[in-house]
């Protein structure tokens, strides 16, 4: 995928227009679960889009199909804008007649339209999935990940870390400070050494990073999922395509955080397989 280079006040300032408004509160309530296995996700809430009152998704599914709207039928089809036409379950359809300019810029929102001699009309907003719903698959998971430089500064080299997801706001390198023994094998400390803390501290030290979720980063549909450090790089991992939530679910097994800035004498990249924690001591 071709990736734009944003530093991080381009980031931040852009939340407002991919989520709609404010930033989304991943932390906020979770939504009022549903308990049936029909409802177009696992808990649900309310928004205002366009000035329609609009299901908001705020859980998905745990099994099968993420998201479940209703199947398509001869005069409601369902998809997502992906700046060409409506993204739907078999292909894109061009758009047609008055409404888009409301919905085309909101991102997550599923949209629902006829389709009259091959062209969507009529969209209506039928659900907009939260950041929540995104980012819960993660807490309480963890990941063994290597820690790799572009044209890194003297004395730096590609490290090992451990990258936690205590809640769906925060991320932390859960072995900044001391090292940990995971499955039997140590993962040292990244700060183990004067030089070392001089290397990380200026992302790391700080405490935990901010977890974030772009529906539409660099445009229409470019799902990804951000850990924002409190002084000021981010870094960012695919997040779920949400048109093939309507046929799989969401469980993420690897993530793969790229620098979202310029890279050069900068940890770039953070990429390993996620797992459930396991007992840790101190190495």
């Amino acid at each position: 995928m071709h990736r734009v280079v944003f530093h991080r006040a381009a980031t931040i300032a852009g939340i407002a227009i991919l989520l709609v408004g404010s930033p989304v509160a991943a932390g906020a309530a979770a939504g009022t679960p549903t308990g049936d296995p029909l409802a177009m996700c696992a808990a649900m809430g309310t928004t205002t889009v366009a000035g329609t009152s609009v299901p908001t998704c705020r859980a998905f599914h745990s099994s099968g199909s993420a998201v479940r709207v209703p199947g398509d039928t001869a005069t409601a089809t369902y998809g997502l804008w992906d700046g060409s036409g409506l993204l739907t379950r078999t292909g894109t359809i061009p758009t047609s007649g008055d409404g888009w300019d409301q919905l085309i810029d909101v991102r997550g929102l599923y949209i629902r339209a006829s389709v009259v001699g091959g062209q969507a009309v009529g969209p209506v907003p039928a659900l907009l999935v939260k950041s929540s719903a995104v980012l819960e698959p993660l807490v309480g998971l963890q990941a063994r990940v290597k820690v790799t430089w572009i044209s890194p500064p003297d004395g730096a080299a590609d490290a090992t870390a451990l990258l936690r997801f205590p809640s769906r706001t925060t991320a932390q390198i859960a072995t900044y400070r001391h090292g940990l023994r995971v499955d039997g094998s140590c993962i040292k400390a990244l700060a183990r050494t004067p030089a070392d803390r001089a290397l990380y501290a200026p992302y790391f030290a700080k405490g935990g990073l901010e977890l974030l979720w772009f529906p539409g980063m660099h445009m229409p549909l470019d799902s990804e999922i951000v850990i924002d450090s409190p002084s000021g790089p981010s870094w960012m991992t695919p997040g779920p395509a949400l048109i093939d939530l309507l046929s799989t679910g969401w469980q993420p097994s690897r993530v793969s955080f790229t620098i979202h800035a310029n890279p050069i004498g900068t940890p770039a990249n953070l990429d390993g397989p996620l797992s459930a924690p396991g007992d840790s001591d101190r190495c």
